[in-house]
């Protein structure tokens, strides 16, 4: 890979970057192949949320990112969506490095 002069080339940096942006892309088209899938099996749903688009913005412009606040049915299907078919683990396995109190449970290190 060809670097400008004042642009720092660090494999390490480069794999990260392309790794967010592979498993966010994967995530987001899967979440949106869920979502059209449940909506073409749910005409009702379907219609529903094509008459609040259209009562909010009518046809003649896109929804932006700023209109979301006021497009609470839409919001619940996305949510619905994820809910049903995440794309990911909401967490990753972890630890404890020490011993400590967690809800007044106490948890020991594993040695």
């Amino acid at each position: 890979m060809k670097c400008d002069v004042e642009m720092t080339c660090n494999p390490a940096d480069q794999t990260i970057c392309v790794f967010i942006l592979l498993t966010g892309t994967d995530t987001t088209t899967a979440t949106l192949t869920w979502a059209l899938a449940l909506l073409v099996n749910h005409p009702v749903v379907l219609k529903i949320a094509q008459q609040k688009l259209e009562n909010h913005d009518g046809r003649d412009r896109e929804v932006e990112e700023s209109d979301m606040n006021n497009l609470v049915y839409l919001q619940a299907i996305i949510k619905e969506t994820m809910r049903l078919y995440r794309a990911a683990p909401l967490s990753v396995p972890h630890e404890s490095t020490e011993d400590c109190i967690v809800g007044g449970l106490n948890v020991k290190i594993i040695v």
